[in-house]
């Protein structure tokens, strides 16, 4: 059998079966270097579907499922690739005879800035297409590692306009027209992003085949950065796939089809990027600024998520994200509000792209929750689960795939969870984690959508004040670059200092407290929720009011409401110990309240050096 056959066993569970490794995140204990506190085993899946692993010890080795075998179980790789087929219940079958034959219809080379050949493409009768590259004196019939190139590179690198086709036939059949064309490798509805810099500077004709014209936008698009002019030519036949050949086959003579062709160029539409394509961009001076008209920031769920902007939404392993984003995805795809105790002022189109849970419980999860709660949605609300086959950012095919699906969708709301499942890379490197960002920025500003994504806190705390109050952008896991690109942050903590309480409603796990925080500056109030396992949805907890002595910055303020906006704290803490709660719990949310910035600490003059607490003045 075909060796690529068995690198495409899923490894993780293979190796899970037979070896007892288990894979989280790609990551696991090295099964060579025991005992491996911090797992330096990781295990991945190429482009092509094969699987491969590495371990990250200085001695280490890396490979292949077989590679595997022949390392852990001391076998030649015949015999290790036999064991695998054993185990794996696999017999080797001859392949079926071929019925069809195949001819060769063309060849076409493409080449380098220099003429050198990188591939060649053959297109075959009947109609289909491959492709090969020259390894020695033959072939080998894949592009697997090799670069994109333009059709025809060398011929108009140094063009100042160029024709893009949508196959080689037109642009040589242009080409023979004396006009400088070329055309993708792999179709109209595949472009590669590493083509548009070859056309940097030039003005672009896009001439594409009858019905395309939707792929041709995205061409477009792609495009838009790199040169100074496009035009799109339509070719005037109605018949879908009827392409610039068509056309130039109606016309006899060279002359006639050029004259033909220019009169295309002169009715061609000249492509206009979206404004979308600039949002978040100003320039101009401070009266050009102020007078500016620009729209109001536009809320989803507010606070949680505003059209345009990024929020993260976090916790530890098992304080519901995935419930909490899947929960707020179908309040706002229905329009229903509130979700939890926050408005949806409209109802808005979602796409959620989901990579942890599987196909059948992620069924289960939405029909539990539908079951529980009505959701009129209307086709607003779209699920995608990619745990066989997880997307990457960083992978141009993958982001690719994610941009078809935004385009189809057209959502306001992008929900990626977990964005770990959503790269390879290390986490707290800064310059990698900015890659990430990046590819965020641009989603949320090209295609003018709100971009929720979820992410695990961190294991890691101050050793010396474990449960010690930080900024919440602190608790997320990874390098801060990506936090503080968050327009939103969300965090769902658990109740502190209740893991023992035997007196709440509901087991500890099923509560979180959600601590928001805005760039604007602005601190919603804290409030609990907790989730209901019948039902899988989560609602607004009075767990506040079930503890009695927890004091929360809103009982401050309506302290200091109560008394003309002001109070020596030494009144305040004697105020919270009638009903029974302590100095300490009380100087915490006083501390809290002020770090909001809904109060301030105003120093008296006189003996004990009293502290009045005040509120706020509106700015």
């Amino acid at each position: 059998m075909e060796i690529n056959t068995i690198k495409r066993i899923d490894l993780p569970d293979f190796l899970r079966r037979h070896n007892s490794i288990h894979v989280t995140d790609g990551k696991a204990q090295c099964p060579f270097h025991p005992p491996d506190k911090n797992p330096s085993f990781s295990v991945y899946q190429n482009d092509d579907g094969t699987w491969a692993w590495k371990d990250f010890h200085p001695d280490g080795g890396r490979g292949s499922i077989i590679d595997f075998v022949v390392l852990k179980d001391g076998l030649a790789v015949p015999e290790a690739i036999r064991k695998i087929k054993k185990l794996e219940g696999i017999e080797d079958r001859p392949a079926p005879a071929r019925t069809t034959k195949w001819k060769i219809a063309a060849t076409y080379d493409y080449t380098d800035e220099n003429g050198k050949r990188v591939f060649q493409k053959i297109r075959y009768i009947p109609k289909s297409f491959a492709c090969r590259r020259p390894v020695g004196d033959s072939w080998e019939y894949n592009t697997r590692g090799v670069k994109a190139v333009p059709y025809r590179l060398d011929k108009i690198k140094a063009e100042s306009r160029v024709f893009l086709c949508e196959g080689e036939k037109d642009a040589d059949r242009l080409a023979g027209l004396g006009y400088p064309s070329t055309s993708a490798p792999w179709g109209a509805g595949n472009w590669p992003a590493e083509l548009s810099p070859y056309f940097r500077g030039k003005a672009v004709f896009i001439v594409y085949d009858v019905g395309n014209e939707a792929k041709v936008q995205k061409i477009a698009a792609e495009l838009w950065e790199f040169t100074k002019q496009i035009m799109i030519l339509t070719v005037p036949i109605d018949r879908r796939e009827a392409d610039v050949s068509d056309f130039l086959d109606k016309y006899s003579s060279a002359e006639d089809q050029r004259a033909a062709f220019e009169d295309l160029i002169f009715h061609g539409l000249k492509y206009e990027q979206k404004s979308t394509e600039q949002a978040g961009v100003f320039v101009g001076n401070l009266e050009e600024f102020m007078a500016a008209d620009i729209a109001p920031a536009d809320p989803l769920v507010d606070p949680f998520v505003y059209r345009t902007g990024l929020s993260i939404a976090g916790g530890v392993n098992g304080s519901h994200k995935s419930f909490f984003v899947i929960q707020l995805g179908l309040h706002a795809a229905a329009g229903k509000s509130p979700f939890l105790n926050c408005p949806v002022p409209r109802s808005a189109r979602v796409l959620l792209i989901q990579q942890e849970i599987s196909v059948p419980f992620m069924q289960e999860r939405l029909a539990k929750i539908r079951r529980a709660e009505s959701f009129d949605t209307h086709g607003r609300f779209v699920p995608i689960t990619t745990t066989g086959k997880q997307l990457k950012l960083l992978n141009v095919k993958d982001l690719d795939q994610i941009k078809k699906w935004i385009d189809l969708y057209q959502p306001e709301l992008l929900i990626l969870d977990p964005i770990s499942t959503f790269h390879d890379i290390e986490e707290n490197n800064s310059r990698e984690m900015a890659r990430v960002r990046d590819v965020l920025n641009k989603l949320k500003s090209v295609y003018q959508t709100a971009v929720l994504v979820t992410q695990h806190f961190s294991s890691k705390r101050n050793p010396k004040d474990p449960l010690a109050p930080v900024e919440v952008g602190g608790w997320f896991r990874g390098h801060t670059t990506l936090t503080d690109a968050a327009d939103v942050l969300i965090a769902l903590h658990r109740l502190h200092g209740q893991r023992e309480n035997t007196s709440l409603a509901r087991p500890f796990e099923d509560y979180n407290e959600v601590q928001v925080q805005l760039r604007n500056g602005r601190w919603p109030e804290r409030f609990a929720i907790e989730f209901d396992e019948d039902s899988f949805l989560l609602r607004v907890s009075d767990v506040w009011h079930e503890l009695g002595r927890k004091i929360v910055p809103e009982q401050i303020i309506a302290l200091l409401h109560a008394n003309d906006g002001e109070m020596r704290r030494t009144d305040i803490l004697t105020h919270f110990s009638q009903l029974g709660v302590s100095p300490v719990t009380t100087r915490k949310a006083l501390d809290e309240t002020v770090s909001q910035g809904l109060a301030v600490r105003e120093q008296l003059i006189g003996k004990g050096s009293p502290v009045l607490i005040k509120l706020r003045s509106p700015a």
